[in-house]
């Protein structure tokens, strides 16, 4: 079963705390080295404990279904695990926890464009057991959304480079080194369309 399919059964219809038409406010990012570095010691810890992941998960997204559904939760989560290996997620998060220096991060956070358009385009690449959807709304929604899982996963901060956004074709971000060239060749357009 989907998680959309699940969406509809188990979970409300839209985000806690949240209208349907709009993100809850998004929690400051506790972005500091230590908590960073503690985050990413907790994830190692827990692949050693495959069996309680359900419980974690369950935990994180406040919803009992991931302990209820046992074994799909699991076989969800290794799935996922696996896909995060193929694409490059799963070094995002230790790019965006370890390599990349917390000025730096809120600085490159800061200086991007836009704003997350749902298409869950993201997600949906990784097949993400998180997403949700909203038949009502017809949305798409996280339903960990400002959980430690999303802040300091590869979530909770993308993107903070360009790479980011090819990566996953994101039509709602853009940082100004990729805009300037487009505005160009658009101007340029322009200009050989009025001669």
């Amino acid at each position: 079963m989907t998680s959309a399919a699940r969406s509809q059964k188990t979970k409300p219809s839209v985000p806690r705390s949240a209208s349907a038409d709009l993100l809850p406010a998004r929690n400051k990012l506790p972005n500091t080295r230590l908590r960073n570095v503690l985050y990413l010691a907790k994830l190692v810890c827990a692949f050693a404990l495959v069996p309680l992941w359900p419980v974690f998960i369950a935990w994180g997204a406040r919803d009992p279904y991931y302990v209820n559904h046992y074994f799909e939760t699991i076989w969800h989560s290794l799935r996922t695990l696996k896909t995060e290996l193929r694409t490059g997620s799963l070094f995002r998060i230790f790019k965006y926890n370890l390599l990349t220096s917390p000025r730096r991060m809120e600085a490159q956070i800061a200086s991007r464009l836009g704003a997350c358009t749902r298409c869950a385009k993201c997600c949906k690449i990784l097949r993400c057991d998180f997403l949700s959807y909203s038949r009502s709304s017809r949305v798409y929604y996280c339903s960990v959304y400002n959980t430690p899982y999303w802040i300091f996963g590869a979530c909770g901060r993308f993107p903070i480079d360009q790479a980011d956004i090819e990566a996953y074709n994101c039509p709602g971000f853009a940082f100004p080194e990729s805009v300037a060239p487009r505005r160009k060749a658009a101007e340029k357009a322009d200009a050989i369309e009025a001669r």
